[in-house]
């Protein structure tokens, strides 16, 4: 799908309904422009802007870091990049300093992160079945399931990726990305499991190659969660877990 193609589909759309008071409507086309086409940045930014536009500053933000990791035009990164100033001026000023309490609680410590892989299946399922063509994968998968208090694939594509998610097979790679985008990747996963009740009691523990897991060690201590990374070819014994 072309970008004009994607603007006349959904972008003007739902642009126009929010600015009539349409809100439901108009994020249902956001978020239906997002499934259709990947998470294209364009509507993801369009969508941003309409949220920090009526106050929703946390959701913007997301909709901001998911732009900058999928725009491939400079212009637009830069309009993602002011955007997320802006947000973080915003919620800085609103909460005096202090980070955004999570939504709920996460239950028990230990929080699982598994790198997606080469290998995938050729049709549409979930990504647990996905990445099932992956020796390694699978048995993190069953490691993670023992030890893990709850477990999430993070994919170079797509993010934090929920087991139970339907996903398209696909082909992308981080390294594809310019330092700047891993940095918004990680800093988009990083935001995700915070919303999703992650924090400081956590410890996250990691299974990927080094570059996945550099860029999100940081990302997640500058949210202060603690991060334990591990190789896909490690095979570690639950004592290491600390």
């Amino acid at each position: 799908m072309t970008w004009k193609e994607i603007n006349e589909k959904y972008v003007r759309p739902a642009t126009s309904a929010w600015e009539a008071g349409r809100v439901e409507e108009a994020e249902a086309i956001f978020k239906e422009g997002l499934a259709a086409t990947g998470n294209d940045g364009y509507v993801a930014l369009q969508y941003g802007n309409c949220l920090e536009a009526t106050g929703r500053l946390e959701e913007a933000k997301e909709r901001y870091e998911l732009a900058l990791c999928k725009l491939p035009m400079e212009k637009y990164k830069q309009q993602a990049k002011e955007g997320l100033d802006r947000v973080a001026r915003s919620l800085a000023v609103s909460k005096a300093g202090e980070s955004a309490p999570p939504k709920r609680r996460m239950p028990g410590t230990r929080i699982g992160l598994i790198s997606c892989t080469k290998r995938k299946k050729d049709y549409v399922c979930t990504a647990r079945e996905l990445y099932s063509e992956s020796p390694n994968f699978n048995w993190w998968l069953s490691f993670a399931e023992e030890n893990y208090a709850r477990t999430y694939v993070i994919s170079a594509k797509h993010g934090l990726v929920e087991l139970t998610q339907i996903l398209h097979p696909y082909e992308r790679r981080l390294d594809e990305y310019d330092e700047g985008e891993r940095q918004a990747w990680a800093s988009f996963i990083a935001a995700r499991l915070r919303l999703e009740g992650v924090g400081a009691e956590h410890t996250v523990y990691i299974a990927a190659n080094e570059m996945y897991a550099s860029h999100l060690s940081r990302a997640l201590q500058d949210y202060g969660i603690k991060a334990v990374a591990f190789t896909l070819e490690d095979r570690p014994t639950p004592d290491r877990l600390r």
